[in-house]
């Protein structure tokens, strides 16, 4: 039983008691550098999933289970990060969904981490944790030939990165 306002004992309906509970919730952060260079890589695609079984609510939109928790794109100082209040209590894991412009996905990567609340963004920049991917690279052959289609051997070649990137 329940008083009023007056202070009288008053029947409890169970459909009628609604006690909202805020969830405890946190963020996380996470860099991607290149493999080779350790440099920051921009526009990564890392996608958060809830490792519950039910479906969980982040920043302000119910996300189903299985479905991405929170999609980050890296900046150009190669982090991405989510609010501090955007990830209920819980587990979760992280991939990367889509590499960078130029650079393979690392399918390998694999980040597992647990929100405890307190409005706190945990910090998955450290060594053990970056995303490191390696750039795309290809071959290149070339053939020189005279006027008539014969070969010319020893002939140098000169290759120009036209992108400025090297």
């Amino acid at each position: 039983k329940l008083t009023d306002e007056t202070g009288t004992w008053v029947q409890a309906q169970a459909n009628l008691l609604r006690v909202p509970e805020k969830a405890d919730r946190g963020g996380v952060r996470f860099k991607k550098t290149d493999l080779d260079t350790g440099t920051p890589v921009a526009g990564a695609e890392i996608s958060v999933y809830s490792t519950a079984q039910n479906d969980v609510v982040t920043d302000g939109i119910l996300r189903k289970k299985g479905e991405a928790a929170a999609v980050l794109i890296t900046g150009e100082d190669g982090t991405c990060e989510t609010g501090a209040d955007c990830l209920p209590f819980g587990t979760y894991f992280a991939v990367e969904t889509k590499a960078a412009p130029g650079y393979e996905i690392n399918r390998e990567w694999r980040a597992e981490f647990t929100i405890t609340g307190g409005g706190t963004i945990l910090d998955l920049t450290g060594e053990e944790t970056v995303l490191k991917d390696r750039i795309i690279r290809g071959d290149l052959r070339l053939r020189k030939t005279d006027e008539n289609g014969a070969p010319m051997p020893y002939v140098p070649f000169l290759i120009i990165a036209l992108d400025g990137e090297g």
